[in-house]
Protein backbone atom coordinates (compact mmCIF):
# COMPACT_ATOMS: atom_id res chain seq x y z
CA UNK A 1 0.00 0.00 0.00
CA UNK A 2 1.20 3.53 -0.78
CA UNK A 3 1.65 6.14 2.37
CA UNK A 4 -0.77 8.33 0.60
CA UNK A 5 -3.13 5.61 0.73
CA UNK A 6 -2.12 4.79 4.72
CA UNK A 7 -2.15 8.34 5.67
CA UNK A 8 -5.72 8.90 4.18
CA UNK A 9 -6.89 5.55 6.03
CA UNK A 10 -5.68 6.45 8.86
CA UNK A 11 -7.42 10.34 8.92
CA UNK A 12 -10.56 8.42 8.12
CA UNK A 13 -10.31 5.76 11.01
CA UNK A 14 -8.29 8.02 13.45
CA UNK A 15 -8.97 11.93 12.40
CA UNK A 16 -5.72 13.15 13.04
CA UNK A 17 -1.93 12.37 12.76
CA UNK A 18 1.60 13.49 13.76
CA UNK A 19 4.91 12.76 12.55
CA UNK A 20 6.03 10.85 15.13
CA UNK A 21 2.73 8.66 14.58
CA UNK A 22 3.34 8.33 11.51
CA UNK A 23 6.94 7.58 12.24
CA UNK A 24 6.47 5.04 14.83
CA UNK A 25 2.93 2.85 13.25
CA UNK A 26 4.03 2.95 9.25
CA UNK A 27 7.97 3.88 9.17
CA UNK A 28 7.03 7.36 7.08
CA UNK A 29 9.55 9.44 8.23
CA UNK A 30 8.46 12.68 6.03
CA UNK A 31 4.61 12.95 6.54
CA UNK A 32 5.05 16.90 5.58
CA UNK A 33 5.90 15.06 2.17
CA UNK A 34 3.03 12.34 2.01
CA UNK A 35 0.83 15.64 3.01
CA UNK A 36 2.00 17.43 0.12
CA UNK A 37 1.34 14.90 -2.34
CA UNK A 38 -2.28 14.66 -0.80
CA UNK A 39 -2.83 18.00 -1.24
CA UNK A 40 -1.44 17.80 -4.78
CA UNK A 41 -4.10 15.26 -5.75
CA UNK A 42 -6.89 17.44 -4.10
CA UNK A 43 -7.24 16.21 -0.40
CA UNK A 44 -8.34 19.20 1.62
CA UNK A 45 -5.51 18.67 5.17
CA UNK A 46 -5.58 20.56 7.67
CA UNK A 47 -2.27 21.85 9.83
CA UNK A 48 -2.16 22.50 13.38
CA UNK A 49 0.36 23.31 15.59
CA UNK A 50 1.21 22.22 18.83
CA UNK A 51 3.61 22.42 21.36
CA UNK A 52 4.95 20.10 24.34
CA UNK A 53 7.24 20.76 26.96
CA UNK A 54 10.90 18.30 26.67
CA UNK A 55 12.51 18.27 29.97
CA UNK A 56 16.56 19.26 28.49
CA UNK A 57 15.61 21.26 25.31
CA UNK A 58 12.25 23.34 26.22
CA UNK A 59 9.47 23.95 24.21
CA UNK A 60 9.08 22.07 21.03
CA UNK A 61 6.42 22.26 18.00
CA UNK A 62 5.27 20.08 16.30
CA UNK A 63 2.36 19.92 13.47
CA UNK A 64 -1.50 18.01 13.74
CA UNK A 65 -2.48 17.14 10.28
CA UNK A 66 -6.30 16.13 9.69
CA UNK A 67 -8.59 15.42 6.54
CA UNK A 68 -11.16 18.55 6.68
CA UNK A 69 -14.63 18.12 5.06
CA UNK A 70 -14.44 16.07 1.26
CA UNK A 71 -17.47 14.31 1.30
CA UNK A 72 -17.25 12.58 -1.94
CA UNK A 73 -13.58 11.97 -1.49
CA UNK A 74 -13.78 10.64 1.90
CA UNK A 75 -16.99 8.37 1.13
CA UNK A 76 -14.88 6.72 -2.39
CA UNK A 77 -11.60 6.11 0.28
CA UNK A 78 -13.84 4.57 3.00
CA UNK A 79 -14.92 2.03 0.41
CA UNK A 80 -11.71 1.49 -1.48
CA UNK A 81 -9.99 0.87 2.63
CA UNK A 82 -13.12 -1.37 3.14
CA UNK A 83 -12.60 -3.70 0.51
CA UNK A 84 -8.76 -3.88 0.71
CA UNK A 85 -9.20 -4.47 4.49
CA UNK A 86 -7.54 -1.48 5.56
Amino acid sequence: MKQTDIVIAHFLKYGELTPLEALQKYGIFRLAAVVHKLRKQGWAIDAETRSTMVAKNGVKHFAVYRLTNNPGQVRRKRIECADEGV
